[in-house]
């Protein structure tokens, strides 16, 4: 991970970059994290990932699999259990629906919904970028990082 800093000088509308400022991976940048103290700004610098990518390498069985949900129910590709991300354990098998050709899912509960990156990253407590890292861990893939804009 760079960092970046900015010190504001004089006019804190229009931040100039210190000498230690310079990256090349800032044109790959797609996520940005900003400390405020006083008149300097920390910016640490993350390098893209390439999502839809990372959806089409990592199916949604898979991730099922990796959290080792348990359905209470299966018609085709649909698949219903309790929610793995609020640790449900309702008797109804409508609390969680999972949809393994669309690659996405809901909790009828709390209203949680997406695709595959999103389900793993509400149940492990992680950003996206992150989630999306620990993910391509746990499942053996080389993160799809962003090597052009």
């Amino acid at each position: 991970m760079q960092r970046l800093i900015i010190r504001l000088k004089n006019n804190p509308k229009r931040p100039q970059l210190s000498s230690s400022a310079t990256s090349k991976h800032a044109p790959c940048v797609t996520s940005v994290r900003v400390n405020v103290t006083s008149s300097l700004f920390c910016i640490h610098i993350m390098p893209g990932i390439d999502y839809s990518l990372l959806r089409e390498q990592i199916p949604m069985a898979r991730v099922l699999e990796l959290l080792e949900y348990e359905p209470l129910e299966r018609r085709g590709d649909q698949l219903r259990g309790p929610c793995p991300i609020h640790e449900s354990q309702s008797a109804k098998p409508r609390t969680f629906s999972v949809d393994l050709a669309g690659n996405r899912f809901r909790c009828f509960k709390f209203q949680a919904q997406g695709n595959q990156l999103d389900l793993w990253a509400q149940a492990k407590s992680l950003d996206l970028h992150t989630a999306a890292k620990d993910l391509c861990q746990k499942a053996g893939v080389e993160v799809p990082w962003v090597t052009r804009w």
